[in-house]
């Protein structure tokens, strides 16, 4: 590996959340990963390019209004952590890792979807399994961000820092197309069949949140955020946040 690549790894300080208001616990393996570059996500809708910040860990997604990226994954190189890796162990390109910012600068009013896949490796090397959207560091906007992994589940860890205008929108809910979200700037939020999680950390939130997926979690401590359950069919505001 050269000198150059070695600057652009960082180290993911990585949090796993329980489910049944237990303590969250740090995971003994870091992942090392590189920022997104416009090569970590391909562009369905709209325009969109990456670029990283000369501190190295900040990394500025400019895109037009209502512009879909669709994120791939990376396979892991070597041993993380003392955690062997095989070559076919894989991790969600969409990671914020601790001490690391994604900013997505968007028109005034915009928004953004973000439909990310989720990786395979175990929970040795990621907050969990099947996880398609880790967020340890910090995500900020001038509009609305959203995140949708309907192949896999989110993380926000504590710590994380949350910061947008327009608010940040969760899902693990199928959504069929796009065409939805192209036309009207939102999703169905319709799905009753999906079986994928987000778990909410104790972090700081600035600007709306809510959360679609199959369960409500219950951390031990998380932020204000609206949660749609589509066991409820009905917005409920998550018991930790009244």
């Amino acid at each position: 590996m050269n000198h150059a690549s070695k600057l652009r790894l960082s180290l993911r300080k990585l949090f796993v959340v329980t489910l049944a208001a237990g303590p969250l616990a740090v995971l003994p393996s870091p992942v090392w990963a590189v920022l997104p570059t416009n090569s970590s996500f391909s562009v369905t809708s709209g325009t969109a390019s990456a670029a990283t910040g000369v501190s190295g860990n900040v990394v500025t997604i400019t895109a037009s209004d209502r512009a879909v990226l669709v994120w791939g994954n990376s396979t892991l190189q070597s041993a993380v952590g003392g955690v062997p890796t095989a070559a076919t162990d894989t991790v969600t390109n969409f990671f914020i890792g601790a001490g690391e910012t994604y900013n997505f600068a968007l028109p005034p009013s915009g928004s953004v979807l973000n439909r990310v896949k989720a990786g395979n490796a175990t929970a040795a090397l990621q907050p969990g399994t099947n996880m398609g959207a880790v967020i340890n560091g910090s995500l900020l906007s001038d509009g609305k961000v959203f995140v949708l992994a309907d192949t896999g589940n989110i993380s926000v860890g504590t710590g994380a820092v949350i910061n947008t205008s327009g608010g940040l929108v969760l899902s693990t809910l199928v959504e069929p197309n796009d065409s939805v979200y192209a036309a009207s700037g939102s999703l169905l939020f319709n799905d009753e069949t999906t079986t994928r999680t987000i778990s909410l950390g104790a972090a700081t939130v600035s600007g709306p949140l809510s959360a679609y997926s199959a369960t409500t979690p219950s951390p031990a401590s998380a932020p204000p955020a609206t949660f749609f359950s589509r066991a409820f069919r009905l917005p409920r505001l998550c018991p930790w946040a009244q």
